[in-house]
């Protein structure tokens, strides 16, 4: 494993703009070798070079780095697992990935995790795929978290629900589902 992958992993989990501060911050405060980004990265390097177990990269650089974090903006819940706003159950993603088709999946994920980092609490009352339109319902009334959502759901009607590629058919938005000419040929 090479660090540019634990790097990866950083710059999906923090976004671009709190990558890069974090990045900055830790080489103004640590140089290049010791800052926090850069450690956590060949740490994995020299782990994975000594041998040993499998382990997931991913998950342990995704939790490494969100413990970065300034208190403040630390979130309640990472989209691994969810909490259901009616039972206050655990929901996996899988579950909430299948209300929608696997075209979007990659979507939704991108947006609980960025919704994570803005201070959603990981609760979500609903989220469904009609008319073409991606929808995520919350609980918690924050502008912000509702502009991302907001955004995602613009998204979706540029995007083919089977397999996320863009522009799908139908770009005039009257569409019921959205998808590409190769997914559904002969209809773009």
């Amino acid at each position: 494993m090479k660090p540019h992958r634990a790097r990866s992993v950083q710059w999906f989990v923090l976004g671009p703009e709190d990558f890069l501060l974090l990045y900055a911050a830790g080489l103004a405060e640590h140089g290049y070798k010791d800052s926090p980004l850069e450690a956590m990265a060949y740490a994995h390097q020299t782990r994975f070079e000594a041998g040993g177990s499998p382990y997931s990269v991913e998950a342990e650089v995704g939790a490494a780095t969100l413990a970065l974090l300034p208190a403040r903006a630390q979130p309640a819940a990472i989209c691994c697992d969810l909490v259901d706003s009616d039972t206050g159950a655990i929901v996996p993603i899988e579950k909430i990935c299948a209300c929608i088709r696997p075209g979007w999946w990659p979507m939704l994920k991108d947006l609980l995790v960025q919704m994570s980092i803005a201070g959603w609490d990981g609760r979500l009352a609903q989220v469904k795929q009609t008319m073409g339109h991606l929808y995520v319902y919350i609980d918690q009334d924050s502008p912000d978290l509702w502009k991302m959502i907001e955004l995602a759901g613009e998204r979706s009607t540029f995007t083919c629900e089977n397999c996320g590629s863009t522009p799908p058919r139908n770009g005039d938005g009257s569409a019921m589902t959205w998808r590409c000419e190769g997914c559904d040929p002969g209809t773009a």
